[in-house]
C-alpha cells in the first residue's frame, strides 16, 4: 500500500510539472501581474502540498491496518485497541518492536494525521517537535506553518520508522 501509494504520487507529481513545464504555461505566468504571479506560484505551492499531504495521510493509515493485521492473529489485543492507532503504537513499544523514542515520533506524526484529516489541518494544542534537524511548530487551532515539502518530509521520517517496526517483527 505505502509502496502504491508513492507511484501514485509520483505520477500526480510528474503531471503537475509536465503542466507547469510547457511553454504556454510559463508564458501565462510571465504575463501576469507581479502579484498574480506570487499567487499563481503559492497555488502551485498548495497543489504540491495537498499531494504530499494526501501521501502521509494514506502512509500512516497503511501502518495502521498493517500493524492491526500483525496483531490481529496474535490475540494479544482487544477488539476496541486493534482500532486505535496510539494502543497499536503502544502494543508495538511494549513487545520491543520500537524505541521510546519511535514511540515519541509516532505519537507526533499521529498528531499531524488527525489534525490534518479531522481538524482541516488546525492544532488542537501548542506543540513543537524537532526531527532529524527540522523543527516542526504549531499553535492552538491554527495550522502548522511549515515548507511545502512538510508532509513529504513527514513521510520518509514515518517509513523509516515503520521499517524499523517491521524488521523487529517476530515471524
Amino acid at each position: 500500500m505505502i509502496r502504491n501509494r508513492a507511484f501514485i504520487t509520483t505520477e500526480q507529481l510528474d503531471c503537475y510539472l509536465q503542466r507547469w513545464e510547457t511553454k504556454e504555461e510559463k508564458l501565462r505566468i510571465l504575463s501576469m501581474s507581479a502579484e498574480d504571479r506570487e499567487r499563481a506560484m503559492e497555488e502551485k505551492d498548495e497543489r504540491l502540498g495537498a499531494v504530499f499531504t494526501s501521501m502521509f495521510i494514506h502512509m500512516i493509515s497503511s501502518v495502521e491496518h498493517g500493524l492491526r493485521e500483525t496483531y490481529r492473529p496474535r490475540g494479544k489485543l482487544s477488539a476496541r485497541d486493534l482500532s486505535k492507532l496510539q494502543e497499536l503504537l503502544k502494543a508495538a513499544r511494549s513487545d520491543g518492536w520500537m524505541s521510546e523514542g519511535d514511540l515519541e515520533l509516532w505519537s507526533f506524526l499521529v498528531k499531524v494525521r488527525n489534525w490534518i484529516a479531522h481538524n482541516n489541518g488546525h492544532a488542537d494544542r501548542d506543540i513543537e517537535r524537532t526531527i532529524n534537524g527540522r523543527t516542526f511548530r504549531a499553535k492552538e487551532g491554527a495550522k502548522m506553518r511549515d515548507k511545502v515539502d512538510a508532509c513529504l518530509f513527514l513521510t520518509e521520517q514515518a517509513t523509516e520508522a515503520f521499517d524499523r517496526i517491521a524488521r523487529a517483527v517476530p515471524p
